[in-house]
């Protein structure tokens, strides 16, 4: 099955709505939840939503600076040779692009996100909160469409995880790739934005990191 993001380009994004860009290819790739998921977990359509969202501006702002790649579930991300997951979104940097094989990743991504639903919360946030921590995973995202919660855990240098809270204007900003945040308030809207909004919001952030830069 290939993943939804490996269709998706900029073209396509400033010519589709954000709900134009749904297909029965691209249902069923969302629907492919990580293999620790049990069947009687429903995935909500506000969660699909959410992380459909979530991974076109991420991976709009990673093509417009060429910072890497982005990939979704299914794919495979093997922390050892006993512990793998397949998480909702994650971003490599160009630095670990060789870790990177056809449908896995050996070692830890730069910065992984994950959707949670009802049924994922005690995973995502014991499990695999400790998993990626210990596996090297520099920054790790939890997204809680139900509650309309968003954390940001760090890497620190001790190798345990930090959090980091919204700034005043209410963005979760990134540590790991400089430039990206998310809008909270915008996160929890019930209509998120069409793909051409998204695609300017990328934009936008591409411009605040250069001229911070400068």
């Amino acid at each position: 099955m290939r993943s939804l993001l490996e269709d998706f380009d900029k073209q396509s994004a400033e010519q589709m709505s954000f709900d134009q860009i749904w297909s029965p290819d691209i249902d069923e790739a969302l629907l492919a939840e990580p293999r620790e998921r049990t069947e009687d977990t429903p995935v909500s359509g506000r969660h699909q939503d959410v992380r459909l969202y979530v991974a076109v501006l991420l991976k709009t702002y990673v093509d417009m600076i060429d910072a890497g790649l982005v990939r979704d579930a299914p794919f495979e991300v093997r922390l050892s040779e006993t512990v793998s997951y397949r998480p909702d979104i994650i971003f490599v940097s160009n630095n670990s692009y060789d870790r990177v094989h056809e449908t896995t990743i050996e070692g830890a991504p730069d910065i992984i996100i994950e959707v949670v639903t009802p049924g994922s919360t005690a995973i995502d946030r014991g499990d695999k909160f400790v998993a990626y921590e210990a596996g090297g995973v520099r920054e790790y995202w939890l997204i809680d469409p139900t509650r309309e919660l968003a954390d940001l855990y760090h890497l620190g240098p001790d190798g345990y995880y930090d959090e980091f809270r919204p700034d005043i204007a209410g963005r979760l900003r990134s540590r790991v790739l400089k430039g990206f945040a998310l809008d909270l308030d915008l996160l929890w809207k019930r209509v998120l934005p069409t793909t051409p909004e998204i695609v300017e919001m990328a934009q936008e952030m591409v411009n605040q990191r250069m001229t911070t830069s400068r």
